[in-house]
């Protein structure tokens, strides 16, 4: 349908013209009130032939002269299915207060006018083949006709459903919230189509006419379209109840522990360094399990992390080091450090020989470790979650080994708010399943320190003894906590938490040049 005003459409009803099948029909009763509609208060309520319901729509030119399309739309005649007391309405300049006592005056409904948006999409073979089971009359407002700059806000199509028995008003709302449901698949309603109070001018037939379309089916059931309405809602409550749901059933669960108990690439086993007293303790780590290695400065935190990392390397394990102290030629200076016995900071100065033999050797025992030295601005969670997923998928979809050394180095501004948002995140990263259904899970190694000062291996044991050893934020996310203090060649650990084993001290001993925990 053209949208210039002096287009005259061959296929819109002219006046006078009504199709024979249509002269009989269902009676309508509504609400008509005088022009101008705006303002009219009292209108004269009673019950119509379809011919002379047509008849008001069909009714010869309405189109008043002079003035905006609006103001001659507010100068139209204008009808309702509400049956008013005294039929009358209340009529203000406070929309708000004439929409409330107006609906306080309403005394049935008969029937719903469907309101569609301004939307090109909806056209006349669209609304017959919605609402084409029900008797129905559907026109284009008159302004639909003008030129986009001069059409005020307003339905494209109005769509006029007499009900086979009157309702109340809170029935009727209900249905025109059927009508405007989703389900229902009828274009996109307006939400005033709920405002069933409302009286609305009849069409104004602007030039060229206006298009219009006419059923002769069945009246709506109210009630009927209330019950739809409530199966639907019943429908939608339990559609977003399993979305909500998703991956949380029983079954899922189990068929991912039972492939996994089955498949023993996803459950492997993190080896500890051969130090009898820690593994009797500890055993070895596994996805799901949060070990954390706490410590003041220089207590060997870093040095036992990176130990447990090359065994688990040594084993073809993969492993993601996530580095937040230092970078990472520091790191791999003091893996080589743990295998030829020349300190780290004299690899960095360049000193040692048979260094690049060393390192290639070091690439071949351990080509499933990988480094990671984020930015600050790669700190965050997310980033933090795909690397461990990469890490995962680079090596057969197996669980790895995710060590973080120095967790109050996440943040840079909020050291302590950064441990714990680290913390709590591979906390979550560790069982399979939380983050994706297919989520691989992850053992996990924290390295962090005590809310002490520096404790020599007594001190350290005597404060856990008397209950005055402090483990800090990185407790209750940690399955186990290990506290180190190192005095020369001797070191102390005292496993402080332990949910799968046992607690209490144990002795090792130190290789300050290799950097190296072993056996006492």
């Amino acid at each position: 349908m053209s949208e210039e005003p002096d287009f005259v459409d061959p296929e819109a009803l002219k006046p006078g013209q009504l199709p024979k099948h249509l002269l009989n029909g269902p009676e309508v009763s509504a609400t008509i009130f005088p022009a101008p509609h705006r303002w009219a208060t009292r209108g004269v309520f009673e019950a119509r032939r379809w011919k002379r319901m047509l008849e008001l729509h069909t009714q010869p030119e309405l189109w008043p002269g002079g003035g905006s399309v609006q103001i001659a739309s507010d100068r139209l005649p204008a009808w309702t299915f509400a049956s008013f007391r005294d039929d009358t309405r209340v009529v203000t300049r406070d929309a708000a207060l004439s929409a409330r006592e107006t609906k306080a005056r309403v005394l049935a409904v008969h029937g719903l006018m469907v309101e569609y948006v301004d939307e090109p999409a909806v056209d006349g073979k669209h609304v017959g083949e919605w609402w084409g089971e029900h008797a129905f009359v559907a026109h284009t407002t008159g302004f639909h006709e003008m030129e986009w700059g001069e059409r005020p806000p307003g339905p494209r199509w109005r769509v006029l459903l007499p009900f086979a028995a009157p309702v109340d008003m809170e029935t009727a709302q209900r249905v025109a919230q059927w009508a405007r449901h989703p389900r229902h698949d009828v274009g996109i309603v307006s939400p005033i189509t709920e405002e069933v109070w409302r009286a609305e001018p009849v069409p104004a037939v602007g030039p060229g006419g206006y298009r219009w379309l006419a059923g002769t089916g069945k009246l709506l059931d109210a009630h009927q379209a209330v019950r739809e309405l409530e199966t639907w809602k019943a429908l939608d409550t339990r559609v977003r109840a399993e979305q909500d749901l998703e991956g949380t059933a029983l079954s899922i669960a189990v068929d991912r522990f039972v492939a996994r108990h089955a498949t023993p690439r996803l459950r492997p086993q993190f080896p500890l360094p051969e130090i009898p007293a820690l593994r009797e303790k500890l055993e070895a780590l596994w996805p799901g399990r949060v070990l954390a290695i706490v410590g003041s400065g220089g207590s060997g935190r870093t040095a036992l992390a990176l130990q447990i990392a090359e065994a688990s390397a040594r084993a073809a394990l993969p492993v993601l080091i996530v580095l937040t102290r230092m970078g990472g030629d520091e790191a791999v200076a003091r893996l080589l450090s743990l295998e030829t016995g020349i300190a780290a900071r004299d690899l960095l100065r360049g000193e040692g020989a048979g260094i690049e033999a060393a390192a290639r050797d070091l690439r071949t025992r351990c080509p499933s470790l990988h480094l990671w030295a984020p930015t600050a601005s790669d700190r965050t969670l997310e980033a933090l979650w795909k690397k461990v997923r990469a890490t995962s998928d680079a090596h057969d979809g197996r669980p790895p080994l995710v060590v973080i050394d120095g967790v109050a180095g996440w943040a840079v501004d909020d050291p302590e708010l950064g441990a714990r948002t680290v913390i709590g995140g591979l906390r979550d990263a560790s069982h399979a399943g939380t983050l994706a259904p297919d989520w691989p899970g992850a053992a996990v190694l924290l390295v962090g320190g005590l809310p002490h000062g520096r404790l020599d291996p007594d001190r350290l044991e005597a404060r856990w003894r008397d209950g005055t050893l402090e483990p800090g934020a990185i407790e209750p996310d940690s399955g186990a906590v290990v506290a180190l203090a190192i005095k020369g060649a001797e070191a102390r650990a005292i496993v402080l938490k332990n949910r799968d084993g046992t607690t209490g001290p144990l002795q090792m001993s130190f290789d300050a040049t290799r950097m190296r925990f072993g056996p006492a």
